[in-house]
């Protein structure tokens, strides 16, 4: 997936010490499994190079996921941002994923974010289902009874 190469560029870039895990719908179960089971251990998951001798941290602190995934059995409590790209299919939905960060003793809303990323084309998508799909199917509906 192109995400992961782009936001382990950019960490790698700025220094930062996090690595990126994905779950998504192509990934067979057990992979699934064991990628949020990973992201969720909150523990020091460092390996020793074998070539080399040195030590490699592995620190997972980004996870991109589905939304299936991530709304359903992700307990993680110590996120601190979600990023949703995309319409989210109902209000239920916003409120769950909107909680979804700060769920950490101390939190304070100035460290913790979520961001809702709408891109022109879901937009017109939307609007064409919400208004352009009823009033067609009313047209149809009104011809048939001609």
């Amino acid at each position: 997936m192109r995400y992961k190469e782009l936001v382990s560029t950019f960490l790698d870039e700025e220094a930062y010490s996090s690595d990126v895990i994905i779950v998504h719908g192509l990934l067979f179960r057990e992979q699934k499994f064991h990628n949020i089971q990973t992201f969720c251990m909150q523990q020091d998951l460092s390996t020793m190079d074998p070539a080399t001798g040195k030590t490699i941290l592995f620190a997972p602190r980004i996870f991109f996921s589905t939304a299936g995934v991530a709304g359903a059995g992700l307990d993680n409590a110590d996120i601190r941002s979600v990023h949703r790209d995309g319409y989210l299919p109902t209000l239920l939905d916003l409120i769950q994923e909107g909680g979804r960060p700060a769920r950490y003793p101390g939190a304070l809303p100035s460290d913790n974010r979520y961001h809702g990323n709408i891109s022109w084309q879901s937009f017109c998508s939307l609007f064409f289902w919400i208004y352009v799909v009823p009033f067609i199917e009313e047209e149809q509906k009104e011809a048939e009874r001609k």
